[in-house]
C-alpha cells in the first residue's frame, strides 16, 4: 500500500516522516501502539486502508489516551462503494 501511495501522490508524502510504519494485519485482533511521544506541536499522522471489495462496512475507533485517561479519538466507516 505505502508504494502505491508513493506512486500516485508523491508530493503529498514528501511531508510525512515514514521511517516508522506500522501495519495491522488483522483488524478484528485490534492493535495498540504505546510509548510514542507526541511533541507539544502535536504530528501528522497518514493512516491508509484497504476497503473490503464486496461486503458489510467495516467499523474501527482510533483512541488517544494519556496515562489513563481518553483524551480524543475518532470512529470511522469503510464501506464499499458502488462501481459505475
Amino acid at each position: 500500500m505505502l508504494e502505491s501511495l508513493k506512486r500516485q501522490r508523491p508530493p503529498l508524502l514528501e511531508t510525512y516522516d515514514l521511517s516508522r510504519v506500522y501495519v495491522l494485519e488483522d483488524w478484528r485482533k485490534g492493535a495498540r501502539i504505546v510509548g510514542l511521544a507526541v511533541p507539544e506541536g502535536g504530528v501528522h499522522v497518514l493512516f491508509g486502508f484497504t476497503a473490503p471489495a464486496a461486503g458489510p462496512s467495516l467499523t474501527f475507533t482510533l483512541a488517544q489516551e494519556e496515562g489513563a485517561d481518553l483524551v480524543g479519538g475518532n470512529t470511522f466507516v469503510l464501506r464499499v462503494r458502488a462501481r459505475a
